[in-house]
């Protein structure tokens, strides 16, 4: 059962980086506003550039960005909703692409 204060926290977190991920925003910026939000992310080299869809939304990432990849749970269960945040820097460090996103992870 997921953690209806888990969900709400989720709802705001996602709807702050939102509001704060836009277009241009530098790594630092974004580093400090995923921090913030209490979402974990490892940080990645783009090696190859592609253009795909996330959860229904373009995103492109280009050889020599950035790559920042993390993930917030609703609540302690393995069972539970999770916002998803991918952004791709471009190597002068804004931002170029962006999905966030929420799914949930079914236990069945």
């Amino acid at each position: 059962m997921t953690d209806p204060i888990g969900i709400w926290n989720l709802d705001r977190a996602q709807r702050t980086l939102e509001s704060q991920l836009s277009p241009g925003i530098s790594l630092d910026d974004a580093r400090r506003a995923l921090t913030e939000s209490g979402i974990r992310y490892r940080e990645l080299d783009v090696k190859t550039s592609s253009d795909e869809i996330i959860e229904g939304q373009p995103f492109s990432q280009r050889s020599g960005d950035k790559l920042l990849d993390g993930r917030k749970a609703a609540g302690g269960t393995p069972c539970t909703d999770i916002l998803g945040v991918t952004l791709s820097f471009s190597p002068d460090g804004r931002l170029r692409s962006r999905s966030i996103h929420r799914h949930y992870r079914d236990c069945m």
